[in-house]
């Protein structure tokens, strides 16, 4: 897959609702390379909490700590489920428990 690909897949996730989002973001993690995985982190500034609690999903895929600090800004999250879902990434990541920012 091309960077051009990747590009194209991440204006796609920006611009998706649910449950598109969750597939998009899936085919960025599929592919897999570093452009893809940067492509995701990027997509963390999404509006829609529905992108940001897919893409940080599919991070945790890459196994990559550097995306760490990325999923732990979303443990202040506005949206409960997205910082739910931080919560768990970090966990997978680390095998540290962590808690959001209201205490969750």
């Amino acid at each position: 897959m091309q960077d051009s690909d990747v590009t194209l897949l991440q204006a796609k996730l920006i611009d998706s609702h649910w449950p598109a989002c969750n597939n998009i973001a899936t085919r960025l993690a599929d592919i897999g390379t570093l452009e893809a995985m940067g492509a995701l982190v990027n997509s963390l500034q999404a509006k829609r909490h529905h992108i940001r609690t897919a893409v940080i999903g599919q991070l945790v895929r890459f196994n990559d700590l550097s995306v760490l600090p990325s999923i732990e800004r979303c443990l202040s999250d506005s949206a409960y489920e997205t910082r739910m879902a931080a919560k768990a990434a970090v966990y997978a990541l680390t095998g540290n428990e962590t808690q959001t920012s209201r205490g969750e």
